[in-house]
């Protein structure tokens, strides 16, 4: 081919690509910027756009100081990195939550629909630019692909990068690239440093890598047995080198994650979240429509059968979706809407092998006819999931994708009055405690979403403590509910329905998040202890004003007007106890039970054992002392701080620890020890003295016999006995048995 005509066909398909390129933009851009204007809602559920507005406002202080926040985040299990490719848009046209989403849509969501016409475009040999943006902009027709960017999480940047390490193992099969394996390695294991649930995104990946191989060996020993051994030995070496390659990628970035998630139980963590099989499947086939499925089905069949596609791709892509299917359906069984973008790649895959399968088998004005039947149905289930038209009553319902429009919250006016309200009880950081959940729309996290929304990061003053919300994965509420001197509550909570989740999508969002009741015990017997005037809430008082919010729900506030003492403590753990049953998942065996104590804190260590830091608040008055007994004013002389322990004991206990901080003014400090009883009652107690620079171990040992809970108390003294501040710490804290 002569050179110039060369560069003219070049030239051609280059203007050709990015006339298609800037189409899928504009469509992205175009249906976000709808969607996101139609919205009049608070975002507050997973706040990550606040999160990429602090970034890039380091990043405008200095590119070093953007690195080092971002770098600060690597040890939480929801890291920074995703603001990283994010922080240009915003730099340049600003922090709205417009163009944070519209960011999140061209960064993350139009990236992935690309690589998924690279992996599509492997299926077969002709036609290949036809075949990837056709793809793409079929991927851009699965209503679920776009949720996650409209819920501003960046999701869909985690199924971007499986896809495209898929893509990159799909050049060859069995690895003999030699820049596939490190590729293939650094690609998975970014995708787990995006968004930590894309561990099972690359545990499909790799087991339909080692699936194709098993079947490549059972193909090949039979012909030639050696030669099949050793391919199969090579080719675990190279799934094994990527393995190894996608962890030390992780490891090298966020060692500090990596190792609190090797220690961490997440399947006990979030069982919480656990639902039935049934309903799970039932729901995410509606994230869908069962029309979408019944169209991949005969789809993935049909291209098989008749073999219109590459094997060894469509094998792969079933098999990785398949693998997905059972992680999410059967093991894990989480109705979060965005988990749906693990299993996007094979619906997309199915879709595409229908097409094509119908456009080499099907001729004439029936192909027309499938064609056109499959690409209405595909714009109309987009447009019935996406717009505000409501579930349809239709018996056709089932076969299109459950309604999620754009939040328009009813209530926005009386939640900003809500917070408003809040502001002016609270304008010293007194603690606040808020009764709810997501599914109500009303918890701690709306509170602080409203305000940031209204005031701005600077402008905040509210204290919201933080509030469990689920029993696998929080703890009690009692050391919360303690400090707290407003409590916000609504005058009732929504119930898990009796016939599914299903049955609930008209009455709150799809986008939301779906648990049984059972599983919120951590919530409801705060709400019971207020709406029952139990005695814990007798310690309050309930003030005039009321908000009412979407559905009719009611929210009133409480005052504190006297601090809980500690049999009334005691009391209401055991009740809470009773009521949660097993121990919520993360709650460790010591807690905070001095209502002074606002910044006092409990730490586990890594070895099991406890620290246990003291930083007495001012916060009893002397019209509050003069509410307790004479038992109750006679723990509070000194400056004190009490840590409850709710492990076993045995009759004879003995607590050892080390003295590891004593800060000025203190001149002295006492660590005292009791045992309790059910009902807060003192059994016995020893008290033993430290001064400063007098740092080092200490074991304290008392009889444990017919005692429900050990109360270690510590007590600090200035010059005076008037210190608010004196900070002690306590270090590697253990309670075993006292042997005899």
């Amino acid at each position: 081919m002569p050179l110039p005509r060369m560069w003219v066909e070049v030239r051609q398909k280059f203007l050709v690509n990015a006339c298609l390129l800037g189409f899928l933009a504009l469509i992205t851009v175009g249906i976000t910027a709808l969607y996101v204007s139609s919205e009049r809602n608070f975002h507050w559920w997973i706040d990550w756009h606040s999160s990429a507005i602090r970034v890039t406002t380091a990043f405008r202080e200095s590119p070093w100081e953007g690195l080092q926040l971002v770098q600060k985040s690597l040890v939480q299990d929801r890291n920074w990195i995703y603001t990283l490719p994010l922080v240009p848009f915003l730099l340049t046209f600003g922090t709205s939550r417009l163009v944070y989403e519209l960011a999140l849509a061209l960064v993350y969501l139009l990236p992935f629909a690309i690589a998924m016409g690279g992996i599509c475009s492997k299926l077969i040999r002709v036609h290949q630019q036809t075949v990837f943006w056709a793809t793409a902009l079929l991927t851009l027709l699965i209503p679920v692909s776009w949720i996650p960017t409209f819920m501003g999480i960046p999701d869909t940047g985690g199924a971007f990068l499986i896809a495209l390490a898929s893509l990159v193992y799909l050049q060859d099969v069995k690895l003999r690239r030699w820049w596939q394996i490190p590729l293939v390695g650094l690609l998975l294991g970014s995708s787990v440093l995006l968004r930590r649930h894309f561990v099972y995104g690359c545990i499909a990946s790799l087991g339909a890598i080692t699936v194709q191989a098993l079947v490549h060996f059972s193909v090949e020993v039979r012909k030639k047995p050696q030669l099949a051994w050793r391919n199969l030995i090579e080719h675990g070496v190279r799934i094994g080198l990527i393995s190894a390659i996608a962890v030390s990628t992780v490891m090298a970035v966020a060692w500090q994650f990596t190792y609190r998630a090797r220690m961490s139980d997440y399947g006990t963590l979030y069982k919480s979240w656990n639902l039935p099989f049934g309903e799970i499947t039932s729901l995410y086939a509606s994230y869908y429509g069962w029309g979408t499925w019944l169209l991949v089905a005969i789809g993935l069949s049909a291209s098989i059968l008749t073999r219109a596609v590459a094997l060894p791709t469509i094998s792969f892509l079933a098999l990785s979706g398949v693998f997905s299917l059972i992680a999410w359906l059967v093991v894990l069984r989480y109705a979060n809407v965005f988990y749906s973008v693990h299993i996007t790649p094979l619906v997309i895959v199915g879709l595409f092998a229908l097409i094509w399968t119908t456009w080499i088998s099907v001729k004439g004005k029936l192909r027309t006819i499938i064609l056109g039947v499959v690409g209405c149905y595909l714009v109309s289930n987009l447009v019935i999931s996406l717009a505000p038209v409501g579930n349809l009553s239709h018996f056709l319902h089932p076969l299109f994708a459950l309604n999620m429009p754009p939040l328009v919250r009813t209530d926005y006016d009386e939640v900003v009055r809500l917070v408003k309200y809040l502001r002016q009880l609270a304008p010293k950081k007194e603690p606040i405690f808020v009764v709810g959940n997501q599914r109500l729309q009303l918890d701690s996290s709306l509170v602080r979403g409203v305000e940031i929304l209204l005031y701005g990061q600077e402008g905040r003053i509210l204290r919201l403590l933080s509030v469990p919300k689920v029993d696998s994965r929080d703890t009690y509420p009692l050391e919360s509910l303690l400090k707290a001197q407003y409590v916000v509550v609504p005058n009732s909570l929504p119930s898990y329905p009796r016939g599914g989740v299903l049955q609930d999508t008209n009455k709150f969002p799809v986008v939301g998040e779906w648990l049984t009741d059972k599983e919120l015990d951590v919530v409801t017997v705060v709400f019971d202890a207020f709406t029952q005037n139990q005695e814990i809430a007798q310690d309050f008082k309930r003030l005039p004003v009321q908000f009412t919010l979407e559905r009719g729900t009611v929210v009133n506030i409480y005052q504190r007007i006297r601090p809980t003492s500690l049999d009334t403590a005691v009391r209401t753990l055991n009740t809470i106890v009773q009521r949660t049953g097993e121990r919520p998942g993360g709650q460790v065996d010591w807690l905070v039970v001095n209502p002074y104590s606002n910044y006092s804190v409990v730490k586990k260590n890594l070895n099991n054992t406890y620290k246990l830091v003291s930083r007495p608040s001012d916060r009893l008055l002397k019209s509050d002392s003069k509410e307790l007994g004479k038992s109750q004013r006679d723990r509070t002389q000194g400056k004190e701080t009490s840590f409850l322990y709710l492990g076993s004991l045995q009759e004879n206990a003995k607590v050892t620890g080390a003295i590891i901080s004593l800060s000025e003014p203190c001149v002295s400090s006492s660590l005292r020890l009791s045992t309790l009883n059910k009902d807060g009652e003192i059994f016995s107690s020893l008290e033993a003295k430290y001064v400063p620079n007098d740092s080092r171990r200490f074991a304290l040992s008392i009889s444990g016999k017919n005692s429900t809970y050990l109360l270690l108390d510590i007590l600090s003294y200035d010059r005076n006995n008037l210190s608010n501040f004196c900070k002690m710490e306590i270090n590697s804290v253990t309670v075993s048995n006292q042997k005899q």
